[in-house]
């Protein structure tokens, strides 16, 4: 019992001094990373898109309820809603590309 906590404590035990990494180290990194360079570029996009129209549904939600149908505007109400439908969407898509560019990136790596 005692070796297992101290396996415990040894694994949970965070050290004092921050972790850098060498100059060499991010240097050797890049140069791995430089034929993908565009992919991760492009990859970094997909998540920063994806993330940005994570917002867009709470947003059309709020004007639904507070706006739509307070005022019972119908029309609006269905624009809306397909707004909403059109978002749901693009997030899938993006969530594929994502996933798609991810994996490309990681195993070229």
């Amino acid at each position: 019992m005692a070796n297992a906590m101290h396996l415990l404590h040894v694994m949970s035990h965070q050290s004092d001094t921050p972790q850098t990494i060498g100059s060499d180290t991010r240097r050797r990194v890049w140069g791995y990373a430089r034929p993908y360079r565009s992919k991760v570029a492009g990859f970094l996009a997909v998540v920063t898109a994806s993330s940005l129209l994570g917002v867009v549904p709470p947003l059309l939600f709020r004007e639904i309820i507070d706006g739509a149908i307070v005022a019972g505007d119908r029309d609006r109400l269905t624009v809306l809603g397909l707004l909403v439908v059109a978002a749901a969407l693009a997030q899938a898509a993006l969530a594929f590309v994502e996933r798609w560019a991810s994996a490309t990136v990681g195993e070229g790596l």
